[in-house]
């Protein structure tokens, strides 16, 4: 039986990673998505015009290596947030944001430019820092023990900026600051997010933001994971990303995931995000390098292939689990969405989830 909070509140969906070259994919595939603006700016205003939620980036300084070096390029999340809000009316968007690289002085002040430029709410996507090389590239050290309190008191120190009509005096254990202030102030408070997959990153998630980013498996557990992770915070959503290979038979999406997934994975990219990844628990990095084609195409994104039919049951299984938030990848932006926009959202809407 799906919660009251389930059955009262609709389904949010969004888009994941489009501002990184192939997205989610892992893959060496000559049609992955592109780093070209024209097409993601075709693909941002197909998604405000089709009622997407949210447009959430990534933060990428380097690739996952490989053959292809997937995300070797990608654009700088704040500047990119900033140009999406200027072409878009609707869509909330995410800025991807290394904590141990912003100072939250500056970051306040991108955020509110961000709102300014959208004329409407915006998000902060947290990153406390895992992925080591990219830390090395961008000459920071991250304590791994304090990751989270850092995070927490940078979340506080730009709330006070933002929110405080004074300029603001502050010092804790990470920042301390004098006499600072932020202008243009609000239009709205920004939704703030985190991905996280262990019970410190939760609690952090708990105590200071309105989406949790995370990852299932199985659908059949969902739901208990799903209360697992919210715990006794029914303020926070739970999102996931999944990625979607819609086709008109399912043999044909089937053989759309083996192409990519198997003919055209690449195996150092992968070998190189499950170690990143997973780093401290060899175990969890294991098993994802088993689920090769999902790791491929989705870089272990929830898989949603099928016929529209078939997706939309799964998305409305995803949505009476309890999750509250989907965030879409493809494996070409520009050519995929547009039959999943005409076929799945309809069937979505037709059933009430969204």
């Amino acid at each position: 039986m799906a919660s009251d909070k389930v059955k009262t509140e609709k389904l949010k969906i969004g888009l994941f990673a489009v501002n990184c070259e192939a997205g989610c994919s892992l893959t060496k595939h000559p049609n992955r998505h592109s780093l070209d603006w024209q097409d993601i700016k075709q693909v941002a205003i197909m998604a405000d015009t089709q009622g997407y939620d949210y447009m959430v980036p990534l933060t990428r300084w380097l690739g996952h290596g490989g053959d292809s070096d997937p995300n070797g390029a990608s654009y700088e999340s704040l500047t990119f947030a900033s140009s999406i809000a200027s072409i878009t009316k609707n869509i909330i968007v995410f800025s991807t944001i290394l904590v141990p690289l912003c100072n939250p002085v500056y970051t306040a002040r991108a955020l509110m430019t961000i709102q300014h430029v959208g004329g409407r709410a915006n998000g902060i996507n947290i990153v406390c820092g895992w992925k080591q090389d990219e830390m090395n590239a961008l000459g920071l050290s991250v304590d791994m023990h304090t990751r989270y309190q850092m995070a927490s008191e940078w979340v506080r120190l730009i709330k006070k900026l933002i929110h405080s009509d004074s300029p603001v005096d502050f010092a804790g254990d990470f920042y301390t600051v004098k006499g600072a202030y932020c202008k243009p102030k609000p239009l709205a408070t920004p939704k703030i997010a985190v991905a996280a997959f262990a019970p410190v990153g939760w609690q952090f998630a708990h105590d200071n933001c309105d989406i949790l980013f995370t990852m299932i498996n199985n659908i059949s557990t969902a739901k208990y994971r799903i209360q697992d992770i919210r715990g006794d915070s029914p303020h926070l959503k739970i999102a996931i990303p999944c990625f979607v290979i819609c086709a008109k038979t399912d043999t044909q999406a089937q053989d759309i995931y083996t192409e990519w997934g198997e003919t055209y994975a690449d195996m150092g990219a992968i070998d190189n995000f499950a170690g990143g990844l997973y780093g401290n628990n060899p175990i969890n990095a294991i098993v994802q390098k088993q689920k090769v084609k999902q790791m491929a195409v989705g870089a272990g994104s929830y898989p949603l292939v099928g016929t529209p039919h078939r997706i939309a049951d799964e998305i409305t299984a995803l949505y009476e689990a309890g999750i509250d938030v989907t965030l879409f990848n493809f494996n070409n932006y520009a050519q995929d969405m547009p039959y999943f926009n005409d076929t799945v959202l309809p069937l979505l809407r037709s059933q009430g989830v969204l």
